[in-house]
């Protein structure tokens, strides 16, 4: 945060996705990010220094989007920062959760995560960004483009009345539904081919809906008391064993289980999913 000084060629060549230049910067050398040509986003909280036409690469300012924290009119019109095509205000609770995948909560307690790619995976809940802002969070909305919910991503959040999550999503972390809010009736998204261990341990879901594409449930994933009803789009082709507790708790009893016209048999012979008998 005291950093007033970028040098030249200072980081010429690195592999960063995104940077953020603090606010007491006032000069930043020639060639000081050329060639980081992976750059997507730039959060620039200085208004002490325009850069040369050279500090970047020329193709950068058509990829990478500059965020700034004020004064968008100034960026925009300033000669050096100008460049950049895209130019985006940052909200001062906003941040990245993933190389390419920003977050920022709104004045109505909606959370907003934005982007490309994965989100990152936490090993704690209390490493997630918006984890001291938890009483804040009304909605969450994972925009399409993310393909990865991190790991503790949304871990307790039980005041959250509403989650709209994307078909881009491929992945679901270890715990990152954990004890929240989630819809009582959910259905994983079409395109999800993996569910951490403890993805939606303890959660509110008493109606689930799994997709044919997923290929992997991790321990626990589902150790859900409330949990009724599982339909499963799975064929019996490529069902795939799960542990006693990824499904249900306890016994099973009381479940229902949907499948698939002809598939029955299979699942009732199938690791994790026979004890389901309904």
């Amino acid at each position: 945060e005291i950093l007033t000084y970028i040098g030249e060629y200072a980081f010429r060549g690195c592999n960063f996705a995104n940077i953020r230049i603090p606010k007491h910067v006032s000069y930043l050398g020639v060639a000081a990010f050329w060639s980081c040509l992976n750059l997507k986003s730039v959060i620039c909280e200085t208004f002490n220094v325009s850069p040369s036409q050279s500090v970047f690469s020329s193709s950068i300012y058509n990829t990478a989007t500059l965020y700034v924290t004020d004064f968008l009119q100034y960026y925009t019109n300033d000669a050096g920062w100008g460049r950049f095509g895209n130019i985006k205000m940052l909200d001062s609770k906003t941040d990245f959760c993933g190389d390419n995948v920003t977050w920022s909560i709104g004045s109505y307690g909606q959370l907003n995560i934005s982007g490309v790619g994965a989100m990152y995976d936490y090993k704690k809940p209390s490493d997630v960004p918006w984890s001291s802002m938890i009483n804040e969070i009304k909605y969450v909305y994972v925009n399409k483009g993310v393909t990865h919910i991190g790991a503790n991503a949304f871990y307790g959040m039980n005041n959250v009345s509403y989650f709209s999550l994307p078909n881009t999503l491929t992945s679901i972390g270890g715990y990152a539904f954990a004890g929240s809010g989630i819809d009582e009736k959910f259905t994983i998204p079409q395109n999800v081919t993996s569910v951490g261990d403890y993805a939606f341990y303890n959660s509110r879901i008493e109606e689930l809906t799994i997709p044919s594409n997923v290929q992997k449930i991790g321990a626990l994933a589902f150790c859900i008391s409330r949990l009724k009803t599982v339909t499963s789009k799975i064929p019996a082709d490529r069902l795939f064993a799960v542990d006693y507790d990824a499904l249900g708790s306890g016994n099973g009893s009381g479940i229902t289980l949907n499948v698939p016209y002809g598939a029955a048999s299979k699942y009732k012979t199938k690791d994790g999913w026979s004890k389901l008998t309904n």
